[in-house]
């Protein structure tokens, strides 16, 4: 009798066990799906926002219900400011030339090896070359991060001993 009963046991647990299946699915309190003319507009409400768009074939999509393809977006990236600092290692101070002609002010910020903003400013650069003061810090690597107004960035480091 103990053997059938475990035999029955037994059966029941393998008859009731069964492999997960992960369906696409959206938790979410409403939504819709339209179609017209090739588009499709499929929306829920309640999802977190997640933002995807795109120009070319026009793709908007936000939230984590997605179509079964997703697209790269490109994204855009200003042009970087180049420049260059000497002497690098310096004792004192730096001066910083500029690559091409600077037409308005500069956002001058200074960060230590840990990524601590530590001093930061803004500089109508009159003269090229423009003498950097770095006499209060203590000895280290430094990055300096430039950025003009139209927000186009450069950052260098340098040592100071």
């Amino acid at each position: 009798m103990k053997n059938l009963f475990l035999y029955f046991i037994l059966m029941v647990a393998v008859f009731s066990l069964q492999a997960q299946s992960i369906e696409r699915q959206v938790v979410a309190f409403g939504g819709a799906f339209a179609e017209a003319t090739g588009l499709q507009l499929s929306f829920t409400l309640g999802e977190l926002a997640i933002v995807q768009l795109e120009n070319g074939e026009l793709l908007l999509a936000q939230g984590f219900q997605q179509g079964e393809a997703a697209t790269p977006v490109a994204i855009f990236e200003p042009e970087r400011l180049h420049f260059t600092l000497y002497p690098n290692p310096t004792k004192d101070a730096v001066w910083l030339k500029m690559d091409a002609v600077l037409q308005n002010s500069l956002k001058i910020s200074i960060f230590n090896a840990e990524g601590k903003l530590l001093q930061q400013r803004i500089e109508a650069l009159a003269a090229i070359p423009f003498e950097l003061n770095l006499r209060p810090l203590p000895a280290g690597t430094y990055f300096i991060l430039l950025e003009n107004k139209d927000g186009q960035r450069g950052v260098a480091s340098v040592i100071k001993n």
